[in-house]
């Protein structure tokens, strides 16, 4: 469950910072939240054991994310379902 919550606040406060952060900044691009990629990173302890689980949450994360945000249709879906699979792989072959 924490994991959802993580992943939840996360979306929300991506579209937060969105909206408050140009006006801070003098519309400067670089400084775009991705608060979200940052979760999916953080809660991958969560699911070592169910990997698939892990991934499916990934893609279903960017295409929320898809719909809210950017209205790509599934293209945040597929690019956070490869980040999640190259976290994976970082995971297993750095761990101790």
């Amino acid at each position: 469950m924490i994991p959802y919550i993580i992943v939840a606040l996360s979306l929300i406060f991506d579209g937060i910072l969105t909206n408050f952060l140009p006006f801070l900044v003098n519309d400067l691009s670089i400084f775009t939240p991705l608060l979200t990629l940052v979760s999916l990173i953080v809660i991958y302890p969560f699911y070592r054991k169910n990997e698939n689980k892990y991934l499916l949450i990934a893609f279903i994360t960017g295409i929320i994310y898809d719909l809210f945000y950017t209205n790509l249709l599934f293209f945040n879906g597929v690019l956070f379902f490869i980040i999640a699979l190259m976290n994976l792989l970082f995971q297993k072959n750095v761990s101790l």
